[in-house]
């Protein structure tokens, strides 16, 4: 992570990971690969840099000042080195110097030009106005880098406009779903990641901490899972729904394909592709996150990714309806068509783009709708000795391939609206919603195949008839018995 040439690094870290040697480390040394002259691409203290460590309160950065840096560095007079203990400033030889400043104060950082500033356990706070408002015109002038080092914090982080999650947990939603900005990179360590702690210590705590527990989700894993209403999808399990086991030539051959759009310009964008095979089944093949692009260069992105993975077009792409809006001399639905037919039209293979129409005031209606079909198609169920058999399995898949929504569909959060069943719509939902326009489509699927009747796969029903594996009796009415179709794999035994 130090080695990194990214000039914003965000770290998702665990409880006792060593947060605070990192941003020693970097705040003195500098970070970054190593130039010509030997100093490093990022400079600290030691490089004549100007630092801000920024601590959440005013007793935290005393802390930060007593246990960090006196034990290190008193006594070191004779070297050039000289502390400050009412600034709380460890200047070195070259007058490079380190700041332990509180976030109670953070803006008296607006008065200086600063080389890096570590925001310290910045889910504490208002890290939104402290980086946004306050630090970020100040790196200006001397070219400078931030460090966000913090456990994630799903709730308040301090910000006036009460929005939940904290903002630092929102920068690592970004991160995860690759929508940070060029400089910024994000990493995620957990408590485990730390190598000099005692690892039978270690151990003893994440066998007693119940799994389920904040302590161990949020503080000792650093998972993302507050904010808003808790998560919106709470069933999402990452080997049930994330899988790569159907064969590519079966679903190129077999299954149907179908797309979902969501159009952003100054927000991403995401285009998915999907395919619709038996037993009511769903795969998210690819998906192609944009930004800042026109509709002409998405088609090329979307075209250029279908024939790099040699995947065939889809049938029809579900879009949103505000697309049609005008508001000049053509609607980007309109801009949309065009392109896709000058891409695809001569070799006959142009897909309609289908505007899905809202319903009920707002949109609601639809949305809720739409978040309803999403918990059908991701729910799946377990025998009693939590093992899950084929026919318990999602019916909505994710390819590794598709990474905006496998990294984006497990963290989306409720919506803190009450009453309203809804996503968090400032997380990152532009995968759910092309998703969400696609299916809404209502895609066909592929029929499954009918088992032919014989002494392998007959089996005797009820009333000792022989019937054929998959099917089972069930009463119709004052018609007697009939037989419906199982989900494959499902057999009469295990019903």
């Amino acid at each position: 992570m130090l080695d990194s040439p990214a000039r914003y690094k965000l770290l998702n870290c665990g409880g006792r990971w060593g947060k605070s040697l990192i941003c020693e480390v970097a705040g003195i040394l500098g970070h970054g690969p190593r130039q010509a002259d030997g100093t490093p691409l990022w400079r600290g203290a030691a490089q004549g840099g100007y630092i801000a460590w920024v601590a959440p309160d005013f007793p935290q950065a005393r802390a930060i000042w007593r246990v960090e840096i006196v034990p290190r560095f008193s006594g070191k007079e004779h070297l050039g080195v000289s502390l400050s203990e009412s600034e709380r400033r460890l200047t070195l030889p070259g007058g490079g110097f380190v700041e332990i400043r509180s976030a109670e104060n953070i803006d008296s950082l607006r008065g200086h030009p600063w080389d890096g500033v570590i925001f310290d356990e910045g889910r504490e706070y208002d890290l939104r106005y402290a980086w946004e408002d306050v630090v970020s015109l100040r790196l200006v002038d001397r070219k400078g880098w931030a460090m966000f080092p913090s456990t994630p914090h799903g709730g308040l982080d301090g910000n006036p406009e009460k929005i939940i999650p904290s903002y630092f947990n929102r920068l690592c939603m970004k991160g995860q779903a690759g929508e940070l900005e060029e400089g910024w990179q994000y990493w995620h360590f957990t408590t485990r990641d730390n190598p000099m702690l005692p690892r039978d210590e270690v151990e003893r705590i994440y066998r007693v901490t119940p799994k389920e527990s904040m302590k161990y989700r949020q503080e000792m894993q650093a998972e993302l899972v507050l904010g808003g209403g808790g998560l919106a999808f709470p069933e999402w399990r990452p080997d049930l729904h994330i899988t790569a086991r159907f064969p590519d030539s079966t679903l190129r051959d077999e299954w149907h394909w179908y797309g979902g759009l969501d159009w952003g310009y100054t927000s991403p964008g995401v285009y998915v592709l999907f395919g619709c095979g038996p037993d009511d089944r769903k795969h998210v093949r690819l998906d192609v996150a944009f930004e800042r692009m026109t509709p002409a260069q998405v088609v090329e992105a979307i075209v250029d990714a279908h024939r790099e993975r040699q995947w065939p077009f889809p049938r029809m792409i579900g879009c949103d309806a505000a697309m049609q809006q005008r508001s000049g001399v053509r609607s980007v639905w309109e801009a949309f068509t065009e392109a896709w037919g000058e891409a695809l039209g001569r070799e006959g293979r142009a897909c309609p783009l289908v505007p899905v129409s809202k319903s009920g005031v707002d949109g609601k209606g639809h949305r809720a709708s739409r978040k309803l079909m999403l918990h059908e198609l991701l729910a799946w169920e377990a025998l009693p000795d939590g093992r899950v058999a084929p026919w318990q399995e999602p019916r909505l898949t994710f390819h590794p391939e598709a990474q905006y929504c496998r990294n984006t569909f497990p963290r989306l959060m409720q919506s803190v609206i009450p009453g309203e069943e809804d996503v968090d719509t400032t997380g990152p939902d532009h995968g759910y919603d092309a998703l969400g326009y696609g299916l809404w489509l209502r895609p066909e699927g592929v029929r499954g195949v009918e088992p032919e009747p014989s002494r392998d796969v007959l089996v005797r029903d009820a009333d000792g008839r022989r019937v054929p594996r998959g099917r089972v009796p069930v009463l119709v009415g004052e018609r007697g018995y009939g037989t419906r179709r199982l989900r494959s794999g499902r057999t009469p035994e295990a019903t």
